[in-house]
């Protein structure tokens, strides 16, 4: 395993990666104004971050676009675990691969364009695979009632920077919302490809990689993000996020009671993903937490403050891939082609 203890993040890179959580698409010189640091250093910064691996930009499209959705749940004999994620790690409906413990050896996030292609990659991907003796399926029933963690922070920021960094992206959302023209499925797939190789990439890197003219390109764009079509998110590698424990949490919710209970899960600030399920559960959330210890006390607020009942938990032991990016052994983001995800 790759030694973590030499890769350093000091702490105007954590303020720096903040500020892109916020608006992962400013020009440098937006965050620098902020942060009060030159463009050209935090460009440095940044591309350190990301050639270590510490830190990246996720793309890829919401469930506003994707528009069926659901966590596979596998199990494996332990010998083949790992060789079925690295299998799975090329398949573009998977999201997210997790290595977790409990009920399930592996924990897939799947985005489809539609059920029919859902269930298409339920039956017949699966069957491809010898190695999974079983698989539950939890489909989600609302991406409208899905929170993911493109609103989870680092928190190192100041009130005051937030708010700057917050309007001057509400300012960005605005003029995208007024383009009148909406991108169509091929503009939007050219763009959230282009995207995947380089979130940051230039308008004129853009156009010349999707073949889209520079500002139907720009007006696409603009309006993807402004709608969450398309989401950027600037992640860090959780072993070095503060909060290196990783955690599933299968609840169960009185009838009803859904919606106001994944608004009250997604303001935690432990939050990941929050979703409503059709399966063995309602609420299927992922949180991020400093210690196993915190896990418990998660589980006991959860009752007491919001009376839910979890009835299953996981921890995640690995995750090979995140937002279709591929990780290390550490979690560091590797390139696809570098080196197997693991």
């Amino acid at each position: 395993m790759q030694d973590t203890s030499q890769i350093a993040v000091s702490d105007d890179e954590y303020r720096l990666i903040n500020a892109l959580q916020i608006s992962p698409w400013a020009p440098w010189s937006v965050p620098a104004s902020v942060l009060g640091q030159d463009p050209v250093t935090l460009a440095r910064h940044w591309a350190r971050l990301e050639r270590c691996g510490i830190a990246w930009i996720g793309a890829y499209l919401s469930g506003n676009a994707a528009k069926a959705s659901a966590l596979f749940e596998l199990s494996c004999p332990p010998s083949q675990v790992l060789a079925v994620a690295r299998s799975l790690a090329y398949d573009k409906e998977v999201l997210t691969i997790d290595l977790t413990t409990g009920a399930r050896d592996l924990l897939l996030t799947v985005l489809c364009e539609d059920f029919q292609e859902l269930q298409h990659y339920a039956v017949e991907r699966m069957r491809l695979l010898p190695q999974v003796v079983s698989m539950r399926t939890q489909i989600v029933t609302s991406n409208r009632l899905t929170f993911d963690a493109r609103t989870w922070r680092l928190n190192v920021l100041t009130p005051a920077e937030v708010r700057q960094l917050a309007q001057y992206q509400k300012s960005q959302n605005e003029r995208g919302l007024a383009v009148q023209r909406k991108p169509d499925r091929r503009e939007r797939d050219l763009i959230a490809s282009a995207l995947r190789h380089d979130p940051r990439m230039s308008m004129e890197s853009l156009a010349r990689y999707t073949g889209i003219p520079s500002q139907r390109a720009r007006d696409c764009l603009s309006l993807s993000l402004a709608e969450g079509d398309i989401v950027l998110r600037a992640e860090i590698a959780r072993i070095l996020s503060q909060t290196p424990v990783y955690a599933w949490l299968f609840i169960k919710v009185a009838a009803g009671q859904v919606p106001k209970t994944l608004k009250s899960l997604a303001a935690m600030p432990e939050t990941r993903l929050a979703t409503a399920v059709m399966g063995s559960c309602d609420i299927a959330l992922a949180a991020w937490l400093k210690s196993l210890e915190d896990l418990e006390r998660l589980k006991t607020a959860l009752a007491q403050q919001l009376g839910l009942s979890v009835v299953d938990t996981s921890i995640v032991m690995r995750t090979p891939v995140h937002l279709h990016e591929w990780l290390n052994e550490a979690g560091l983001r590797i390139r696809a082609g570098d080196a197997q995800p693991g």
